[in-house]
């Protein structure tokens, strides 16, 4: 949205968002997928973890933690039965031509990527207002149809998946001096992220 509306950050925000395109269409399959997305990510030095509803994933570089807690969120996105299905509470009729191939431009001088039909995109995300600034913008669960949130919840990270995969990327990551860390928002007191990392 700061790229195609206002030519630059949104003002006030304090993340940026990006998303995948799922190979799969099944909820359960975009979650194995993920995990597999995080292993990598922490391989590489990255710092990921996932909030307290079980949404995956936040994303940090470890060198570039500050006081104010930049990070990436990133959202697998899939297609089953004519919708597109992504985070936080989101699904409309939509094909992957939709978001494929991505067209791309300039934002502060970074090549970004954005999805094909972005203004449908927008839309059906942030609502038919989504080209007036709204500071006070935000989702609520009670504007969406329970079966939506059902489905969508299915690729939300249990606390015995968190386990096992913490458990994974340690065995993966063993003897990598330069590993980030994955860790569950849930599971920690108090925020800065920063404290977890080091």
């Amino acid at each position: 949205m700061g790229y195609h509306r206002e030519g630059d950050f949104i003002k006030g925000d304090d993340d940026f968002d990006g998303g995948w395109i799922s190979a799969h269409s099944e909820p359960q399959q975009v979650k194995a997928e993920a995990f597999d997305i995080i292993v990598e990510l922490v391989k590489a030095g990255f710092v990921v973890s996932f909030n307290r509803r079980g949404r995956l994933l936040r994303v940090q570089l470890a060198e570039e933690v500050d006081e104010q807690d930049m990070h990436l969120d990133l959202h697998p996105i899939w297609f089953r039965n004519g919708n597109v299905w992504l985070h936080n509470n989101c699904s409309f009729p939509a094909t992957r031509e939709d978001f494929l191939p991505v067209t791309t431009g300039k934002l502060r001088d970074i090549e970004v990527a954005v999805p094909a039909a972005t203004e449908k995109f927008l839309r059906n995300q942030y609502g038919a207002s989504w080209n007036v600034p709204d500071p006070g913008f935000t989702y609520h669960d009670s504007d969406v149809h329970p079966s939506v949130l059902r489905h969508l919840s299915e690729a939300l990270i249990t606390i015995p998946e968190y386990r096992d995969l913490a458990d994974r990327v340690k065995r993966e990551t063993a003897g990598n001096p330069d590993a980030g860390r994955f860790f569950s928002v849930g599971s920690q007191e108090f925020y800065p992220l920063g404290r977890f990392i080091g």
